[in-house]
């Protein structure tokens, strides 16, 4: 029985639960729904990059909560223009107003969401990570691993298979 260790526990709130659990020679990803379980396993020699992309839907999601709260502290200002002997609506729109603007500020201070990239030898991988700064612990927690399988690889190297697999795919996608 292999011993593992886990990485990385990210519970969101919708899509279920992600794990990241190591051990000697691959990484886990078990993601769970609570009925069922999907497992993807990483071999550490196979990878060949790793990278960490922000995804734009927190920008939308941004955008969404910024839109509501501003629509309600429209018709909040237009309730006590419009009926000042109203307070109750008043009172309503404008906590709700303020509710949206709390919900915007909090998702804000989190940061970004982001997905995880994996290039192996087979395949290439995106996995969703809760937050940008989430996504650098799991990187950080990968780093000894994959160094380990590995060797430490010069970084310029890195920067060329990257721009070898940006250019390789940037040539698929011209037909």
């Amino acid at each position: 029985m292999k011993k593992y260790r886990t990485i990385f526990k990210k519970t969101a709130f919708w899509g279920g639960r992600n794990s990241w659990m190591a051990c000697k020679e691959h990484l886990l990803h078990i993601k769970s729904n609570g009925y069922t379980e999907d497992y993807k396993r990483f071999f550490f020699n196979d990878i060949q990059w790793i990278k960490l992309v922000a995804n734009k839907f927190s920008i939308f999601i941004d955008i969404l909560i910024g839109l509501i709260s501003f629509i309600f502290g429209i018709m909040a200002i237009a309730i006590a223009f419009v009926s000042p002997d109203e307070p109750v609506l008043l009172i309503i729109f404008s906590l709700l107003s303020g509710l949206f603007l709390f919900i915007l500020i909090v998702n804000r201070l989190l940061g970004p969401s982001a997905r995880l990239i994996i290039k192996t030898h087979t395949r290439r991988d995106e996995i969703p990570v809760n937050r940008f700064r989430k996504g650098l612990k799991l990187l950080k927690g990968l780093n000894s691993y994959i160094g380990a399988a590995q060797g430490n690889v010069p970084k310029t190297e890195i920067l060329a298979r990257l721009q070898a697999d940006e250019k390789e795919r940037n040539n698929k996608l011209v037909i």
